[in-house]
């Protein structure tokens, strides 16, 4: 029997680190080939990202150039949004007669210049399934909790709001199934099937002796206001009221990059937080491995994989009590108040200084891992869903 084709739509990347949704494609790609015919249309950043981690199909198409951003605003954001928009509606008319042999389209993202072709598929080859990826729903702009508000960006988390509503109508209404991170999110797409995909790591270790490690505590993820890196900051020098020697390390890169480290130098704290940028592969493993607990201080968050890549080495993690964390990491994470730093940083105070405690949460970090977290795992129910 020949083998079904399907596309992969990436065009709103712009190259900055590797995303959870990131990871996620990168993995599905490779996953797909060994059943399907998988073809790639994106951005050159999206093509640049596939193609370091080995995901790259033979067949891709190129949208758009590489779009350099020197300085993040969101006026930057949005601009590059609407031109993206615009090319992707072009390039899918340009080639419209190529791409019809596809029986599978995947939109990565629920951004519009990844979005719009994926519903473009499904008007004009309605026989084409759509699967859309959703991966993380707006806060309302008006919750004082919405880390826009917070982090004193309410502009922008208007726009995100006003803007995705237009794309959560249509996905509800011309998708035929939905990737989704969380259960609670669900309830976005009563007449369109969700499917959850959490992300999963490769591999599941057993911890080396703690004693060894050079870091007190990791954090892997975007300097994102959504991710809690600014609270990150207040939250360790509440530690090191009580552990002054206390170090942390910082893995990832973002807008809030230049603010951390204004913190950081203003609290003259440089010897206690060590910023990395961003690291993949043996050099992210390296620090894992030198790392004892992970913090994961996302105040919005759909899920957050990051996480359990740190896990995967008997990391402890510690988290706030957010809803979608309860299934993402029922057990493997202490849950703090969310709001609370001083609880948060008590969560961490003990895991550092209570021997038993920690070896605990560290075997239920290993077993949440093992058991639901491997890709495997999680591939294998999607076939059972949708590639049937």
């Amino acid at each position: 029997m020949k083998a079904k084709k399907l596309i992969v739509i990436s065009n709103n990347n712009l190259g900055f680190g590797k995303s959870g949704g990131d990871t996620i494609s990168i993995n599905l790609i490779k996953y797909w080939q060994q059943y399907l015919e998988v073809s790639i249309m994106g951005s050159a950043e999206a093509l640049d990202l596939f193609k370091r981690h080995q995901a790259l199909t033979k067949e891709y198409f190129q949208i758009d150039n590489a779009f350099p951003l020197p300085k993040i605003n969101t006026l930057r954001l949005f601009i590059n949004q609407i031109r993206r928009f615009i090319i992707a509606k072009l390039f899918f008319f340009r080639h419209f007669q190529e791409l019809k042999k596809f029986d599978y389209v995947y939109t990565v993202s629920d951004f519009y210049p990844d979005f719009i072709i994926g519903l473009l598929y499904k008007i004009f080859h309605p026989s084409t399934t759509w699967i859309a990826g959703y991966y993380l729903v707006a806060p309302y702009p008006w919750d004082k909790n919405s880390p826009y508000n917070v982090n004193h960006q309410t502009i922008r988390g208007w726009i995100y709001y006003l803007g995705q509503i237009p794309s959560l109508f249509l996905v509800k209404h011309f998708a035929d199934y939905v990737f989704v991170t969380s259960d609670p999110d669900i309830k976005y797409f009563p007449k369109c099937p969700a499917f959850i995909i959490q992300g999963g790591v490769d591999q599941v270790t057993q911890p080396l002796n703690k004693k060894s490690r050079q870091y007190d505590a990791v954090y892997l993820g975007r300097f994102h206001s959504q991710k809690g890196v600014i609270e990150l900051i207040s939250i360790w020098r509440l530690v090191l009221k009580q552990l002054p020697q206390a170090k942390l390390i910082m893995i990832g890169n973002g807008e809030l990059e230049e603010k951390v480290k204004q913190l950081i130098k203003k609290y003259k704290i440089n010897k206690n937080i060590k910023l990395v940028g961003f690291k993949d592969g043996s050099e992210k493993t390296s620090i894992f491995q030198d790392s004892k607990i992970v913090v994961h201080p996302a105040i919005y968050d759909s899920g957050g994989m990051a996480a359990a890549e740190a896990m995967a080495w008997g990391l402890p993690g510690v988290s706030f009590d957010l809803l979608a964390l309860k299934t993402y990491y029922p057990y493997g994470m202490v849950k703090s108040t969310p709001g609370d730093l001083q609880n948060f940083a008590d969560n961490i105070i003990r895991l550092l200084t209570d021997q038993p405690h920690y070896q605990q949460i560290s075997k239920e970090a290993l077993k949440l891992i093992k058991d639901k977290w491997s890709w495997s795992y999680r591939f294998q129910k999607m076939q059972q869903s949708i590639f049937k």
